[in-house]
């Protein structure tokens, strides 16, 4: 795939990391004020 994760859904997604035996943590928050508009961050740890 060479990196190329367009078109795959969150849940396909998430199929493939359970499947590599990875945990999969969704956390979802209200955005700060400080932040001017909300985002999205993927978090790795090795």
């Amino acid at each position: 795939m060479r990196g190329r994760l367009a078109g795959f859904s969150v849940e396909r997604l998430s199929a493939f990391l359970l499947k590599l035996n990875r945990d999969v943590e969704i956390v979802v928050r209200p955005k700060p004020r400080s932040h001017p508009s909300a985002r999205l961050r993927v978090l790795t740890t090795t």
